[in-house]
């Protein structure tokens, strides 16, 4: 993915809104396929379509940053990548499953997955806007 998005000229954001479309087919076949190999071959590709845009965004954070921030920046996105993404969500996917059973699992993950696409679709737009005002900020930085 990270390949395609250079070919791209660096519209990361673009790449992860595919994958986005790719998660959301997957989940629809993960939700609601009964054919053990299909949701085994499903999973495959939901992990890769996971994985990308997060690596991806943090991709973007580190272009964005000063050259002598990326370390800083690459730790803090690792970190809450980890806290609130991991622990948050398996802790809170464990309450709702407790309380409300599987769909409310399944609720939560589509308005998740909706709520990333409105962010999303505002970074594929305001791509270029954004590296510039980051780039414009790093050289007043260094001056």
């Amino acid at each position: 993915m990270g390949i395609l998005s250079d070919k791209l000229k660096g519209q990361r954001a673009l790449v992860c809104l595919w994958c986005l479309f790719g998660l959301t087919a997957s989940l629809l076949i993960y939700f609601f396929s009964t054919n053990q190999t299909l949701v085994t071959i499903d999973l495959f590709f939901m992990g890769t379509l996971i994985y990308a845009p997060a690596t991806l965004i943090g991709l973007m954070i580190n272009e964005a940053v000063p050259k002598f921030a990326v370390g800083v920046s690459t730790g803090f996105i690792g970190f809450f990548q980890y806290v609130l993404g991991e622990v948050g969500a398996t802790a809170l996917i464990g309450i709702l499953v407790d309380k409300f059973g599987w769909q409310a699992n399944s609720s939560v993950i589509f308005i998740a997955l909706g709520l990333i696409f409105i962010l999303t679709i505002y970074l594929v737009l305001n791509d270029r806007k954004i590296l510039e005002r980051e780039s414009a900020l790093s050289q007043n930085i260094k001056s």
